[in-house]
């Protein structure tokens, strides 16, 4: 009996030793992390609405452009012509050149001005009180193509730019209504060398004229409504002579009509309005009084002057409105001082002022618009900015 106890008790022990002596302990579980709390999200802040600014005060206003990197603004009184006082727009915009270097947007909410020295076009918001330029948050735009820049001009819609560079490239940006950002858009390159100067586009926005001064050609193009890419018009380039030199175009603004100023004298093309191809006007080149420095067409297309550049006159001519033939306007040619700059008839038709770089001045005269005559206005010569090289005029 005792025996069998202690086999009994033995087992026991073998038992118990058998579970627990030898065997791994059981790991102990790994505890679930406590998840990491979601953050609250940062209300997004609304936007601020963009201040509408101040509108230009109407009126009608003369930009003048120099050689000292400035683009500076005078105002006009519409009653009697006279040109006020200067002031200072912007000291970022250098319109030194003769050629046309300042354009406004149909909805003259912005200006572009070109600054040759860095090659760029700076743009601008205009407000008021009277006239201010804010610069754009983007601006200036480079160009992509490297060469000096010579012109610009603007689409009559607004939409778009072009800069023409030497020797031969015209440079397309496409605006942007609400902010007037430009972007880069075609660049057009002739096949054959050229000399580009200056471009005008007529009032219906099909087609774009560019004067060739050393090559004595005019080249033309189509526009494309929709992106503004240049198609070479059939015939183009239009050849006027080897020597002509063909410098600054300007399209009468029924759009029938392109005259360009010359080395001697002005030539006249009247437009196919359906290809725009060109066809010199009876009796082209018509004479000037001396080399015409740079011309300008009164807005009803009743008349055109030029500026000669050595005798400080003025030649009138009235536009023959089937034919584009030009005749002397009574009492022309009209007498300034010698080395003019640039000329501009008003938006209203009614004056028409040139000026003076080694004069620093600006003759004011008032158009007839019956016969096309010019008379000095009261107190002209108006004092400018220093050496005035370039006029742009607009009314608000």
């Amino acid at each position: 009996m005792k025996f069998l106890y202690a086999i009994i008790l033995g087992l026991q022990i073998i038992v118990v030793i058998g579970c627990g002596g030898s065997g791994s302990p059981t790991p102990t579980p790994t505890p679930i992390p406590t998840p990491t709390p979601v953050p609250t999200p940062t209300p997004v802040p609304t936007p601020t609405p963009i201040a509408t600014p101040t509108p230009v005060a109407s009126g009608e206003y003369l930009f003048e452009g120099n050689s000292l990197s400035s683009l500076n603004l005078a105002t006009i009184n519409t009653t009697t012509g006279a040109v006020g006082s200067t002031t200072l727009l912007t000291s970022q915009a250098n319109d030194e050149a003769i050629y046309p270097g300042v354009a406004l947007t149909p909805s003259k909410k912005f200006l572009y001005a070109l600054f040759s020295s860095f090659t760029v076009v700076q743009g601008f918001q205009l407000s008021g009180p009277g006239l201010q330029l804010t610069q754009l948050h983007n601006s200036p735009f480079f160009l992509p193509a490297s060469g000096p820049v010579n012109s610009m001009v603007l689409h009559p819609s607004g939409r778009f730019l072009y800069v023409v560079q030497s020797p031969e490239t015209i440079q397309e940006f496409l605006t942007d209504d609400t902010t007037g950002d430009l972007t880069a858009s075609s660049t057009l390159t002739p096949v054959v060398t050229a000399d580009f100067r200056v471009a005008v586009i007529d009032p219906t926005g099909k087609f774009m004229y560019v004067t060739d001064l050393t090559g004595g050609r005019v080249f033309a193009y189509q526009i494309n409504s929709s992106n503004g890419s240049l198609t070479v018009v059939p015939g183009s380039p239009f050849t006027i002579s080897a020597t002509a030199q063909p410098n600054i175009p300007v399209v009468d603004s029924t759009g029938h009509f392109l005259y360009v100023s010359l080395l001697s004298g002005l030539a006249g093309f009247a437009i196919d309005s359906s290809t725009g191809a060109l066809t010199a006007i009876t009796g082209s080149p018509f004479s000037t009084s001396s080399q015409a420095i740079f011309i300008a067409a009164d807005p009803v297309g009743n008349f055109l002057y030029a500026c000669t550049a050595t005798n400080g006159l003025i030649d009138g001519f009235a536009i023959d409105p089937t034919s584009g033939v030009l005749t002397n306007v009574p009492g022309s040619p009209f007498a300034t001082a010698r080395f003019t700059g640039n000329i501009a008839v008003d938006p209203s038709g009614k004056f028409v002022y040139v000026s003076i770089e080694t004069g620093s001045s600006i003759y004011g005269f008032s158009l007839n618009p019956l016969t096309g005559s010019l008379t000095p206005l009261t107190g002209s010569p108006f004092p400018s900015i220093s050496n005035p090289s370039n006029l742009f005029m607009a009314t608000f």
